[in-house]
């Protein structure tokens, strides 16, 4: 009736808030669950003839209230609650809308009276579209949230926008670089990567692995002529350092390393996998040197893609022998299996990973380990697991691997403009290099090889004395 008292009103004003609160939190739960013990609620609408019925029209459900959250009691409370438990609250619009007539045409309320109406923000689906109240829609398409840019692009939170007259005027409002645009790092580095998939396409692949193995305490002649040959090459350099020397200058050279890197400042993933490729080799093949736990040694050569199964393959199938035992007293055979890894600190190789990835070019020393039940027996003579052809003296020097660089060094550019001295500088050079792959394999000459530290072993292959 139109001589309503002035509860009537309220009473209509705050169903029109309960409304519009799920109108515009639809996900949040709280909104659509109200308490009817609530003592403001209970004046304003419970206590109005007719509050809770508009709401039960609306979908609204009237069930046990849950008991509060930090209280100790899990049973029933006894007090109730209105629950809107539809998901769909498109009909909240319509509702809405007859409340507003209603309280119009038939309270002589006035627009001011009554809570303005705020269109309902998109609903986040699913499916990760947005979605908005399908029936009554009253937004524009001017008040939706948009992610097109103003000259019709597609809009790009990364990149930077300007929006002037001297924008419009020439009809580019992007203040970044085009959307094909490479930037001179980024070609450098693709060139680098296309050089170095050329010259590893150039590679011949191994048409022998050359393997051999020798005994502990022993050396084939190879083993012994580069052993003779580093010591000579390297009798000036390092017989005057101690194990302890080297190691302290190793240390102050990744000090050095890891300051220059913290001063150059912020660098780019581009800029760092360009510096990289600069100081990269492509090799022939890698040299690799495995230690038994007896202390046999196998040599053999892998090429720097291949993978770490595949060393596991070849000295299954071409260094060991078949593991004989007996099974309830009938004679079996079976394969020995082992890992690999490298030391100091010891850290197991990847079967799935390349030589190249696991560090182990262009030469590396190797240790192999026996897992339980599948090695040799204790007792059983040093390297009787290899095959016997493998312990061959042939005489001939190991091919260490070769190396072509993706980028000239500026010390290689000089010996080219220096004829009479390159020849020179490029011979130490590959017999620098060399000297270091035999270090790798644990030969002589290098890191407790040729030194002369107190206690430590003073021949030539011998081990340092920090290494047990």
């Amino acid at each position: 009736p139109r001589s309503c008292d002035v509860d009537t009103k309220v009473c209509l004003v705050t169903l029109l808030k309960v409304l519009d609160n799920i109108l515009q939190k639809p996900n949040n739960p709280k909104v659509r669950s109200i308490r009817l013990s609530n003592a403001a609620f209970c004046k304003k609408v419970v206590d109005r003839q007719g509050g809770v019925d508009v709401l039960i029209a609306c979908g609204f459900q009237v069930q046990a209230a849950p008991p509060p959250l930090l209280s100790s009691q899990r049973m029933d409370t006894g007090e109730e609650c209105l629950v809107l438990v539809q998901e769909d609250t498109s009909h909240l619009v319509k509702a809405r809308r007859l409340l507003m007539t209603k309280a119009i045409q038939d309270l002589n309320m006035t627009a001011d009276d009554l809570p303005k109406y705020k269109p309902p923000p998109p609903r986040l689906t699913n499916a990760g579209d947005h979605d908005v109240a399908s029936d009554d829609r009253i937004t524009t398409s001017s008040s939706l949230p948009t992610t097109t840019a103003a000259n019709g692009s597609e809009f790009d939170p990364y990149k930077g926008q300007r929006y002037d007259a001297m924008a419009a005027a020439v009809g580019k409002t992007s203040i970044g670089p085009e959307r094909d645009y490479v930037s001179p790092t980024e070609q450098q580095l693709e060139a680098l990567q296309s050089q170095q998939q050329k010259l590893e396409r150039s590679v011949q692949p191994l048409m022998d692995r050359d393997i051999c193995a020798s005994l502990p305490n022993t050396t084939t002649s190879s083993s012994s002529s580069s052993s003779a040959a580093a010591i000579s090459t390297t009798t000036t350099t390092t017989n005057t350092k101690s194990d302890s020397s080297l190691i302290a200058s190793a240390f102050a050279k990744q000090q050095l390393e890891r300051s220059s890197r913290e001063k150059q400042g912020f660098t780019t993933k581009a800029m760092r996998d360009l510096e990289s490729l600069k100081k990269k080799k492509v090799y022939s093949h890698a040299q690799l040197r495995i230690q038994f736990p007896d202390g046999t040694v196998v040599e053999a050569k892998f090429m720097p893609k291949e993978r770490i199964r595949v060393v596991k393959k070849v000295l299954r199938e071409e260094c060991l022998l078949l593991l004989t035992g007996t099974n309830d007293g009938v004679s079996s055979a079976a394969s020995y299996d082992f890992d690999l890894y490298v030391a100091p600190p010891r850290r197991k190789l990847d079967d799935t990973q390349t030589l190249e990835a696991q560090g182990l070019v262009p030469a590396a020393k190797v240790f192999l380990s026996w897992k339980t039940g599948a090695a040799p027996p204790k007792m059983a003579p040093v390297g009787t697991f290899l095959k016997p052809h493998l312990f061959r003296d042939n005489g001939a020097t190991p091919a260490y691997p070769s190396a072509r660089a993706l980028v000239e060094s500026e010390q290689q550019q000089t010996d080219q403009q220096q004829q009479p001295t390159a020849k020179k500088t490029k011979s130490d050079k590959v017999s620098r290099e060399q000297d270091m792959i035999r270090r790798m394999m644990g030969g002589g000459g290098g890191l407790g090889g040729g030194g002369s530290s107190k206690g430590g072993n003073k021949s030539g292959g011998g081990k340092p004395k920090w290494f047990k």
